[in-house]
């Protein structure tokens, strides 16, 4: 029985040590997001991208609990994000059309379209798989998207992360 309590107590004092941090996913959430939101707005064609930031939330709470290993709530991510944005599953921020003379594709309101694809720590590196969407006007009366993957890099220095690096890995 003493031998039982002794581990108890050692299962207690170590297990709050061995427990996932998941303050560090919700430090580095805003600096991709901006990163990304920032990046897709400078990079849009002519008149598109001017419109509101679009987030599934859900989806970064999946994304949240599976990077961390521990349950990230909806709340969460909207504390965590703290900018203004439309909360969006991809089916309704990005809209298609299509008939027997074409498809066609656009960002609800001309705004853009953030979904972060992977996010993995190693250490105090972030790296972050994104996909941007914003809508591209080539044809007038076919609109389609742009969508533009990014590596961002988010590091922490002296107890601070920030951003270190945006790599293009593919463009429209």
């Amino acid at each position: 029985m003493n031998s039982w309590f002794n581990y108890l107590l050692l299962l207690a004092s170590v297990a709050p040590a061995q427990r996932p941090d998941t303050a560090w996913f919700s430090a580095t959430l805003p600096l991709v997001v901006r990163a990304a939101e920032s990046d897709a707005r400078s990079q849009a064609y002519p008149g598109s991208g001017r419109g509101p930031l679009m987030l599934d939330v859900n989806e970064l709470s999946r994304l949240g609990t599976k990077a961390t290993g521990q349950r990230i709530s909806r709340n969460q991510v909207l504390r965590a994000v703290a900018s203004r944005f439309r909360e969006s599953p991809r089916g309704q921020g990005i809209q298609c059309t299509g008939d027997s003379t074409g498809h066609a594709c656009w960002v609800r309101d001309d705004g853009v379209f953030v979904q972060i694809d992977s996010l993995v720590r190693t250490g105090d590196r972030v790296r972050a798989g994104v996909t941007t969407v914003t809508t591209e006007r080539v044809d007038a009366g076919r609109p389609g998207t742009c969508h533009r993957t990014l590596l961002i890099t988010i590091a922490r220095s002296e107890g601070v992360w920030r951003l270190t690096d945006t790599t293009l890995w593919a463009t429209c």
